[in-house]
């Protein structure tokens, strides 16, 4: 009986080293697969993180794209508004150059007409003799009425050819302003 205790023993002994063993052996990998939890928990915080911070760059980005967008549409109106309104001052002085070029025929006619009467007048003066107080009188309040038109004439064409000048440099400011506009919208 003593043989089969000691056996009986033994292979406990055995059991128990064998459990012992198998015991360590997942006790390992328990920690092996603990150890792995814990990476992988940490690297998926992070993934989290970058995902996080990814999709607050990309909310950031479409921000600022929708304002690049609602800019340039706003560049674009003042752009069209601003060229509509060179056009029209563009009309306005091709109107302005066009009365001027009108008033500076019917100057040049009345400088003619002035310039007509004043040699007949002179050419008349030596008939003038001739003629009665009244006639002659007649004739140079005729001469004086036409240099006073004429006069009236002239100032009126040099404030038309300022006017013009005026507007050429406005079209010349806009035409730049337009243009820096159309620069910063490319951009």
């Amino acid at each position: 009986m003593a043989t089969y205790l000691r056996d009986e023993v033994r292979r406990l002994q055995n059991l128990v080293a064998t459990l012992a063993e198998e015991i360590d052996v997942k006790n390992q990998r328990m920690e092996f697969m603990e150890k792995r939890s814990i990476d992988s928990c940490t690297t998926l915080g992070r993934m989290e993180e970058e995902i996080d911070h990814l999709n607050r760059a990309h909310f950031e980005e479409m921000r600022n794209m929708r304002r690049i967008v609602f800019e340039n549409e706003t560049f674009r109106r003042e752009l069209d508004t601003q060229r509509r309104e060179l056009d029209s001052k563009r009309r306005e002085i091709n109107k302005r150059e066009a009365q001027l070029d009108l008033r500076s025929r019917q100057l040049s006619a009345l400088s003619e007409e002035v310039t007509r009467k004043l040699n007949s007048v002179q050419g008349n003066s030596e008939g003038a003799e001739n003629m009665s107080g009244g006639e002659n009188v007649q004739a140079l309040a005729e001469v004086n009425a036409m240099y006073k038109t004429l006069e009236e004439k002239d100032y009126e064409l040099d404030s038309l050819i300022n006017l013009n000048n005026t507007l050429i440099a406005k079209e010349c400011r806009s035409n730049h302003e337009l243009q820096e506009a159309r620069k910063a919208l490319i951009e």
